[in-house]
């Protein structure tokens, strides 16, 4: 078995190569909404935590799941793990703040969701010195199950289960904190 693991951060994919140290994975840089593998390449693909739903324009979104088709086999699983949007707007922590062991930094967090996004501040600086944070917003769309059955159908791909966490429970649309979709890839 072969495995490839992809992603845009040249950081990432630095860190990821350090932590395989046995040299199992194939490590690839890359964009989802354009993946750079030749059609019918693999067995399975794997999205997790939420590394989905990234980009304002809805067809870059909805080209990462064409993409996912294009390089499953026919009958080829996906797994997609997406975060619940309603239990996010429930349970949304507005503001929190911790001091990283590792480098002592401060992190804070602001949360909020605006305009069918959950978006969060991120604000990274040293207590001990008056510096200027370095400040990030990441913010990712929350699509329903309706969204993903919709498109994932349009795009060849059927849900076969579905899971409300990591430990396999079944999916309530109330309660869930994710959307675990796995299924596979069809004509």
């Amino acid at each position: 078995m072969s495995v490839t693991g992809m992603d845009l951060s040249t950081t990432l994919l630095d860190e990821a190569q350090r932590h395989d140290e046995d040299g199992l994975v194939e490590w690839v840089k890359g964009d989802m909404r354009e993946l750079p593998f030749e059609a019918e390449r693999f067995d399975a693909t794997v999205n997790l935590f939420t590394s989905f739903g990234y980009f304002t324009a809805e067809e870059d979104n909805v080209s990462v799941l064409r993409h996912i088709r294009r390089v499953l086999r026919l009958d080829g699983c996906f797994l997609i793990d997406f975060l619940n949007p309603i239990y996010v707007a429930q349970t949304l922590v507005p503001r929190s703040e911790r001091i990283d062991e590792e480098t002592g930094l401060l992190i804070q967090e602001a949360r909020s969701i605006a305009n069918g996004w959950v978006q969060k501040g991120i604000s990274i600086f040293n207590p001990d010195k008056e510096e200027k944070p370095r400040q990030y917003l990441e913010q990712v769309r929350l699509y329903n199950l309706d969204w993903f059955e919709n498109n994932l159908d349009a795009c060849s791909l059927r849900i076969d289960k579905l899971y409300g966490n990591y430990d396999g429970s079944k999916y309530d649309p109330e309660a869930s904190p994710r959307m675990i979709m796995t299924g596979r890839a069809k004509k």
